[in-house]
């Protein structure tokens, strides 16, 4: 091979590592661009979970909170039913020792 030749092939081969380097450049563009419109629509669907379950949270909160106060609401009623049910049997008690306390000062007089 003579140098005219293999300077022709070297430069034919300098060329079509070009041409190989261009393609690989414009898929590698190509690629980028998939890449960042699957980022894109991801964070769009991400965005959508993220406001559906804030909203399914804030009503669950809101259920909690609605069955918290009833139930305080119950607890309170009962607690007060307790108490008054306990002094009505605390003063039924005085009024017991009060009538055979007088029984007793009576017969022993």
């Amino acid at each position: 091979m003579s140098d005219d030749s293999r300077l022709g092939y070297l430069e034919a081969s300098v060329e079509q590592q070009n041409a190989n380097f261009e393609r690989l450049y414009e898929q590698t563009v190509h690629l980028d661009k998939k890449v960042d419109d699957v980022a894109v629509r991801l964070e769009q669907k991400i965005d959508g979970v993220a406001a559906g379950l804030n909203q399914r949270i804030d009503s669950l909160d809101l259920t909690f909170d609605r069955k918290f106060d009833d139930l305080r609401i119950e607890l309170s009623k009962h607690f007060r039913w307790t108490v008054g049910l306990m002094l009505t049997t605390m003063g039924l008690m005085v009024t017991l020792i009060g009538l055979v306390a007088g029984l007793l000062t009576t017969a022993f007089r």
